[in-house]
């Protein structure tokens, strides 16, 4: 191995600094060691105890905190695999170290074949555990079929996380982790949230609707991609909300054809390329697909060729979505307008070199040039984000429709959102035929149910075993204000063939009326099932009972309700007296900071609150007041 002649000059002049101050540190101790010249002995320990202090600060620094020469970027083809480096694999990197910046972490990985239940959960631990204990935030995404991530932290932490999950399982080993150093921190999330989640992007297929990603489309990277958007006979479709293609898509002069699908959300993707003007379109065509950064093209590829196959001349997604394309055409290339991103950069544009200044689209009030979302203003009858001018914004708007929703004529929010819903609930059940899968009643692992309809004055826990037998949990759900029970529950049953026997039963009599029943898998982590919940802690959710032993030992924690508008603190702990109470915390109306008669009562120690849950149904200031124990 030969060293650069750069290297090798700067080896040579470390070395005679080196050199020097050895010498100078030999002269200082000599005179020291002898005693002479105390004026020198003096100067000298004062200057060397000012070097060692230096050094030391020098080597307290962290290595994520300097800032390091940025690292010349080389584009990776399709034949390639892009360079290792600090997260021990496959990574495409850009901007720059700097001390009090933060790196952006974006990647995907599919698990093929899933996980099995006890494996998610595993995986929803070690995420939470890891994250934590290196100060990551962000948003990750955990299903049984991988993982979703947007994280952000120092340099250093968010590559040591990427060098774990590597070693956390095999399926990572090939992972390509895109990294944006030198952002503000600004640009950071508050925290971290890790998702339990049924699909890494919500097509509505999940288990056994969910195409096999062995079928999907040709990855290209940014290279190869650009240089076939030029070829004839080629569309490119546009796999992301059609919202994000407002403020920015390809755009190809004699090349591709840009499609997009007028989509709102992943869901309506299915039912789109079922229709048949959808067919015409791309029949005969060579298909190349885009995303913001790659994972939404993989089931959508795949779901393409299962519907169209052989009637296509090849599919072909884009590596690493337009966030890479952009990193390798710093220019734009065929790129015009913004690429929306889903993390606090809110877009993501090219070098200033290329930008004209124009908008693609328009504020939604004023119809001036804009393409900043950042109002976060959304759509009155379908929620998808809109654009807004800053101007506009800071005045009254009134209800504001999306372009889609002023095309299609949608006014009514319920009846679009249940068109919605039929819609592509139909379309999920054609991609499960058509992949040729069985139904099946429940997903495997899944134990928690929700079960709705129920008759509100006679459900109690010995109706709910009798009618479904497994159950081990009951979380009855009441409104907040008022305790009133809803008609319908959570509950956890012991094993997933419970599970399929409670599923069967949906539509069926219970209590003189047609129960729903339907998986509820957790969308987020959160603990399942809730502490007091189990069966035999309360007879059911009307009993006006009191509340029962604590979930856990030392619970100190009350939800209340019924509590008069006129009652202060003051006649809270003269109510509860002498049990202690710690902490206050009350509910109001988001609208007009109205009180709702409810909140959450903290007492000084576990026997407080014990004492204090004899107060159930007692009056206070003349209403009857309702206690449930909280965590």
């Amino acid at each position: 191995h030969v060293a650069p002649a750069g290297a090798c000059a700067r080896r040579s002049m470390a070395g005679q600094r080196t050199s020097g101050r050895v010498k100078q540190r030999r002269l200082g101790n000599s005179l020291l060691r002898r005693g002479r010249n105390g004026r020198a002995r003096r100067i000298w320990a004062r200057t060397l105890s000012a070097a060692t202090g230096a050094v030391r600060r020098k080597r307290a620094l962290s290595q994520e905190d300097r800032v390091l020469p940025e690292q010349p970027q080389q584009r990776q083809r399709s034949s390639s695999a892009s360079k290792v480096s600090g997260t021990g694999g496959r990574e495409a990197v850009s901007g720059r170290r700097a001390l009090g910046t933060s790196t952006l972490l974006l990647f995907y990985q599919y698990v093929e074949p899933a996980w099995t239940a006890e494996e998610h959960k595993g995986a929803l631990r070690w995420c939470k555990e890891s994250g934590t204990r290196l100060g990551l935030t962000g948003r990750m995404r955990v299903a049984r079929e991988g993982f979703n991530c947007t994280l952000t932290g120092s340099a250093e932490r968010v590559r040591a996380w990427c060098r774990e999950l590597r070693a956390f399982s095999p399926f990572f080993a090939d992972t390509e982790f895109k990294l944006t150093d030198g952002l503000a921190r600004s640009n950071a999330w508050d925290s971290l949230e890790v998702i339990q989640a049924d699909e890494l992007v919500g097509y509505g297929l999940a288990n056994d609707k969910a195409p096999p990603l062995s079928v999907g489309g040709v990855h290209l990277e940014p290279e190869d991609y650009h240089q076939k958007l030029k070829e004839p006979n080629t569309v490119v479709i546009d796999v992301r909300n059609s919202y994000e293609a407002d403020i920015g898509q390809f755009k190809v002069d004699g090349g591709a054809e840009y499609i997009n699908p007028l989509m709102r959300r992943s869901t309506d993707w299915p039912a789109w390329v079922q229709q048949e003007d959808t067919r015409e379109k791309l029949k005969g065509k060579q298909v190349m697909m885009f995303c913001t950064g790659g994972i939404r093209c993989e089931r959508a590829s795949s779901l393409l060729k299962h519907q169209m196959g052989g009637e296509l001349e090849g599919v072909f997604q884009l590596q690493g979505g337009i966030d890479k394309y952009l990193k390798a055409f710093p220019d734009g290339g065929h790129w015009v307008g913004k690429n929306y991103v889903f993390d606090k950069r809110w877009q993501q544009g090219v070098e200033e070199t290329k930008t004209t200044g124009e908008a693609l689209s328009q504020c939604l009030v004023c119809g001036c040039p804009w393409d900043d979302y950042r109002q976060e203003k959304r759509c009155e009858t379908c929620g998808v984000p809109v654009l807004v001018c800053a101007g506009c914004a800071v005045v009254e708007t009134g209800k504001l429709r999306c372009k889609l929703c002023i095309s299609e004529g949608v006014t009514r929010k319920a009846a679009y959102r249940e068109e919605e819903r039929k819609r592509n609930e139909a379309a999920a059940e054609n991609v499960r035929k058509l992949l040729g899968r069985p139904a099946t009643t429940a997903a495997t692992g899944c134990t928690r149910l929700f079960i709705g309809n129920l008759n509100a004055k006679t459900a109690d826990e010995a109706q709910m075993l009798k009618a479904f037998p497994g159950i081990t949990h009951i979380q009855w759900l009441k409104d907040k204000d008022t305790g009133k029970f809803y008609g319908s529950c959570f509950v956890e049953v012991a094993t997933s063939d419970d599970a399929s026997k409670a599923l069967a039963l949906d539509g069926s009599q219970v209590g003189g009326r047609r129960v729903k029943v339907k998986l509820a898998p957790l969308e987020r982590a959160d603990r399942w099932p809730p502490y007091g919940t189990a069966i035999g802690c309360r007879k059911g959710p009307n009993s006006g009972e009191a509340p029962g032993p604590p979930p856990f030992p030392q619970c100190r924690k009350f939800f209340i309700r019924g509590v008069a508008a006129a009652a202060s603190d003051d006649d809270i702990r003269r109510f509860f007296a002498p049990s202690v109470v710690r902490a206050t915390r009350w509910m109001t109306r988001r609208d007009s900071g109205e009180f709702r008669g409810c909140g959450h009562i903290e007492f000084a120690s576990a026997a407080d609150a014990l004492k204090a849950s004899g107060k159930h149904g007692t009056k206070l200031l003349g209403q009857a007041v309702s206690l449930d124990w909280a965590t």
